[in-house]
């Protein structure tokens, strides 16, 4: 299977489940409220014990930090833009509260250098990429980048953000002295860090490997943890996945009226440099550094699929939390490069790592066909679950639902027959879109 249909098949999965928590919180079939449960959970609890278990059985010698390098520099270079448009963008003085300045500094570096890595990324990666069959194990070096986030991008931008909210409480107690005390700023950023979930399970992982580490040659699946502990690790990082996919989808609900006007500009250069400058930039940098590497490629490609990764949901979190002047347009602007993501990586993909024109066919057919039986299933669950759909002229839609899954269900095994099919050079490229067409008459 070539590298762009996998994408379509693991793109096709995440949206299915950020679907599902969008819908289910908008017919109130979950309570709007339940993410206070779920976030949690997701944070404290699974993504700790995920990124223990699999930074622990890392063998440090097989990581290339050479792509961890290339990362590192795509992640300094939009940080570096961010805080150039952040200065572009920063608030008048007559309108600007005590701040405010700062913060937009910290909230817009942080957007941009922080990646949905796991819910998203580790899904994207572990498709293409699978551990099983691919000689480097890019999962590995996600923990590892993972991990350098927290420890190392995060904190001039959380310092930021700590400085701003302090200024807005003393301006709040005091109007005539706004000074902030280094000693208790640096204090505060220090024991956030300390107590980062993420942080902490990269760090006792790491000395697990350190201490113990895994053996030349072991492709068991506890490999050097305990059958026993890894097994209840398993099974508590395994809820990670849909459960933050989930509350993805819930997070954006009610967040697309923020794309309006003169608000969205803003949001729109925040989601190029993420799911379009970042990539291609760091697809060139690992060229670059591999160049005469057997796996240039593969490293370059992996570079380019992380860089595309959208912004984490916790964004929209940390802007409500430090009380931002542009949390609006930080969770606009979250919902957007979401938005952008799949067809941005998707297009580039194609520019980039090649597919001849049948392939191309046949993975916009799939998307398309996919999309179709996953959009009038939700359409068809939110007629059943609301009373206002049974009536005209709602009710024309669910029929119109009916059809279409159909149709996509009646289409969808004729590309597992195309796929089979031998590539014939006499046709023209634009006469392959026609052939799934021509498949089913048969």
């Amino acid at each position: 299977m070539s590298i762009i249909l996998t994408l379509v098949n693991s793109l096709s999965i995440i949206f299915f489940v950020m679907g599902l928590g969008y819908f289910t919180k908008v017919t109130g079939y979950i309570p709007g409220d339940a993410n206070k449960g779920i976030g949690p959970l997701v944070g404290k609890v699974c993504l700790p014990m995920l990124i223990f278990r699999n930074v622990a059985k890392l063998d440090l010698s097989s990581v290339n930090f050479g792509v961890v390098g290339a990362v590192a520099i795509v992640k300094i270079c939009c940080f570096v833009m961010a805080a150039g448009l952040a200065y572009l963008k920063k608030p008048k003085e007559e309108k600007a509260a005590p701040g405010d300045k700062a913060s937009q500094y910290g909230i817009l570096t942080l957007f941009v250098t922080g990646s949905n890595d796991l819910a998203i990324g580790l899904s994207v990666i572990d498709a293409i990429y699978p551990p099983a069959s691919s000689p480097i194990d890019f999962g590995a070096i996600t923990f590892v980048i993972v991990g350098m986030q927290t420890a190392i991008f995060n904190v001039p931008s959380f310092v930021l953000l700590e400085y701003g909210k302090a200024v807005r409480i003393l301006a709040a107690k005091d109007k005539t002295n706004c000074t902030v005390c280094a000693g208790k700023l640096s204090t505060l950023v220090l024991m956030n860090l300390v107590q980062n979930p993420v942080l902490i399970s990269t760090f006792l992982g790491l000395l697990y490997a350190v201490a113990n580490p895994p053996k030349k040659g072991d492709t068991s699946i506890h490999k050097n943890i305990p059958e026993l502990i890894d097994s209840m690790l398993q099974k508590g990082g395994s809820a990670f996945g849909m459960a933050a996919l989930f509350l993805c989808g819930m997070a954006v609900v009610g967040k697309f009226q923020l794309l309006q006007g003169k608000k969205i500009v803003l949001p729109m250069l925040l989601s190029l440099i993420k799911v379009l400058l970042a990539p291609l930039l760091g697809y060139y940098i690992a060229l670059g550094i591999f160049d005469g590497d057997p796996y240039q490629q593969d490293y370059a490609e992996y570079v380019f699929v992380y860089g595309s990764l959208p912004t984490a949901g916790s964004i929209i979190v940390f802007a409500q939390q430090y009380d931002l002047a542009i949390k609006d347009t930080v969770s606009g602007a979250a919902v957007l490069v979401l938005l952008l993501w799949a067809p941005f990586m998707f297009t580039a993909a194609i520019m980039l790592m090649g597919a001849n024109s049948r392939d191309l066919g046949i993975s916009v057919s799939a998307f398309a066909l996919i999309f179709t039986v996953i959009g009038s299933l939700i359409l068809l669950i939110t007629a059943a679950i609301s009373p206002a759909w049974r009536d005209y002229p709602k009710s024309v839609v669910p029929h119109i639902a009916i059809a279409a899954l159909v149709f996509a269900i009646s289409h969808i095994g004729c590309l597992s027959e195309l796929e089979y099919l031998p590539s014939v050079n006499k046709y023209s490229s634009s006469a392959h879109w026609y052939v799934p067409f021509d498949c089913c008459l048969y």
